[in-house]
């Protein structure tokens, strides 16, 4: 009894490490993953409803299985046989699960725990693995294999997750031919991950409808918030991919690393690193800062590039630095900077050092055969971008 007693600051470690890592994901709302089907135990826990009024890790932990071997000489104990260890409303589910103790039994060294790992906390975030293993020295849990965190329609996965919980820290890493990939949806009252760039360029290049016969694009014009467009877009998910992962807690930062590329709808952010700085909460988005190879491609065809972007939600302010350049076909506008204030509809492009502020427009030839052909030419199809 003691022995089994002693899994409870595994068990917790696992489950405190996998709320961490949820955390800086997004808000719990439910169990399900998206396009799973969770069980009717799953469904009934009591998330929203239990008792918090005792501490999870005075609770007492309970662990089922089919078998359990106890190897003294080896200070080993192993669950095999659909294990369920709970604690509280939080449980871990295996097929195995070996518990490494100390030389005198009464600690916990190390938990392994392999085959259909799937841990679902008392705040109903759930993550899955092939493997999750926890380290009691440096407080270390690491899910590995198809690793998955979720909570809501909010996903991070990639091919390992490692938790440091002392440190408040979580990298997802990607491997082999799997990169990490995180899924967003955005909340009513808060910006969503990565979303600040993507929404700016595609907000700041809105093309006005051009009169029966004009010469020239037509100037960039506001986003009516409430046309079917622009909710359709902040309504879209966004899907980060990248090579690695990094959360730090303790500075409510987040950063992407490796061939970032950031979606939403029909447009696209790619960067060799993105960072995201949130609010103490963790759950809304200050700034955020991408650099290295920036290039930014909306729905209509604009793209804009530099070797730094900043989204700042305050002032609703994007600003494109290190020869910053935005086209759209032939139509090119360049600086060393552009800022694009959102909320006022107005942007600025400066030159810098050597550098001045260059634009270059071409006429439209769809005016030669007067206003039909104009027309026509306005009722054609967009052509698909290439992103």
């Amino acid at each position: 009894m003691t022995r089994v007693l002693g899994m409870a600051p595994a068990v917790v470690g696992l489950v405190v490490g996998l709320m961490a890592i949820a955390a800086g994901v997004s808000q719990a709302r439910t169990t399900d993953a998206p396009g799973s089907a969770a069980t009717a135990a799953d469904r009934a826990m009591p998330c929203a409803k239990e008792d918090r009024s005792r501490p999870a890790t005075n609770q007492p932990v309970t662990v089922d299985s089919d078998q359990l071997e106890r190897f003294g000489k080896e200070s080993l104990a192993i669950f095999t046989g659909s294990v369920v260890a709970r604690q509280h409303t939080s449980v871990l589910y295996a097929e195995r699960m070996e518990v490494y103790l100390d030389e005198k039994g009464d600690r916990i060294v190390r938990t392994v725990s392999t085959g259909n790992v799937r841990i679902l906390t008392r705040d109903c975030r759930t993550g899955s693995a092939h493997r999750a293993e926890y380290h009691e020295v440096d407080q270390r849990v690491v899910l590995s294999g198809n690793a998955r965190v979720w909570d809501a329609d909010n996903v991070v996965s990639g091919e390992s997750i490692v938790i440091y919980l002392a440190e408040d820290r979580s990298v997802v890493q990607g491997g082999g031919q799997e990169r990490v990939k995180a899924i967003f949806y955005p909340r009513d009252d808060t910006t969503p991950v990565a979303v600040g760039l993507v929404a700016a360029a595609v907000g700041a290049t809105q093309p006005q409808p051009r009169a029966p016969g004009a010469v020239g694009p037509a100037a960039p014009g506001p986003v009516d918030k409430a046309t079917p467009r622009a909710r359709d877009d902040r309504n879209q998910p966004v899907t980060v991919d990248s090579d690695k992962m990094e959360r730090f807690g303790k500075e409510s930062l987040v950063i992407f690393t490796g061939n970032v590329v950031a979606r939403q709808n029909s447009s696209v952010q790619y960067a060799d690193r993105m960072e995201v700085y949130l609010d103490e909460k963790g759950d809304r988005i200050l700034r955020t800062v991408s650099t290295g190879n920036v290039r930014i491609i909306t729905r209509d065809c604009r793209t804009g590039t530099a070797r730094r972007a900043e989204y700042f939600e305050l002032d609703q302010r994007v600003v494109l630095t290190g020869n910053a350049r935005v086209w759209q076909e032939d139509n090119v506008v360049s600086g060393e900077s552009v800022v694009i204030y959102l909320s006022q509809d107005r942007s600025v492009v400066q030159g810098g050092g050597q550098e001045r502020v260059k634009a270059i427009f071409y006429p439209r030839d769809d005016k030669k055969d007067g206003v039909k052909d104009a027309t026509a030419v306005a009722k054609k199809p967009p052509a698909q971008c290439a992103n």
